[in-house]
């Protein structure tokens, strides 16, 4: 459209995409906001704050899927907006859309959702393709490839690998 891509599917069908999340956790979908994440604005991480701030009251993790053109920025500044949280907070996204044959968008959720069920980190993270990071230091360092976010002046806080979450030693 005129504003860029507007999404339309609804968190809970991108569950029922991922067989494997059944039996992780439990799961709630929220439909909060449909923007193309180029146009987000600090307004709107100020409206994803106030909502995960109400789950974690609920929840024992959140977890947002948002489109990685900008999804660093709001990984950075919801760690400043929720820095007591003593949840897990996880961000995530995919460079192909979820209905893509080849798609990267389900193993990140799922990822994503290991993450949050796991219940060792507290805070805000990204997991993308693999790899758990602090949302602070999260930057996209590639449009192309799966391997696009990176941790900038820190270790990754830790991977997934063969469906497990490996945290770094601190």
């Amino acid at each position: 459209g005129e504003n860029g891509l507007t999404p339309t599917m609804t968190g809970q069908f991108m569950v029922e995409l991922i067989p494997d999340l059944e039996g992780l956790c439990e799961i709630h979908c929220k439909e909060l906001l449909s923007l193309d994440s180029s146009n987000m604005q600090p307004e709107d991480w100020a409206v994803i704050a106030k909502a995960v701030f109400a789950a974690v009251e609920v929840f024992d993790g959140v977890v947002i899927t948002h489109g990685t053109d900008t999804m660093g920025y709001p990984a950075a500044a919801l760690s400043f907006m929720l820095q007591h949280l003593t949840t897990p907070l996880v961000l995530t996204g995919s460079q192909l859309p979820i209905g893509d044959p080849n798609t990267d968008g389900k193993r990140n959720i799922l990822d994503a959702f290991r993450t949050a069920a796991d219940g060792r980190l507290k805070g805000v993270y990204l997991v993308f393709d693999h790899t758990i990071i602090r949302g602070v230091n999260a930057r996209k360092v590639c449009s192309r490839n799966f391997h696009a976010f990176e941790s900038l002046n820190r270790p990754a806080e830790g991977v997934i690998r063969n469906g497990e979450v490996c945290l770094s030693a601190a």
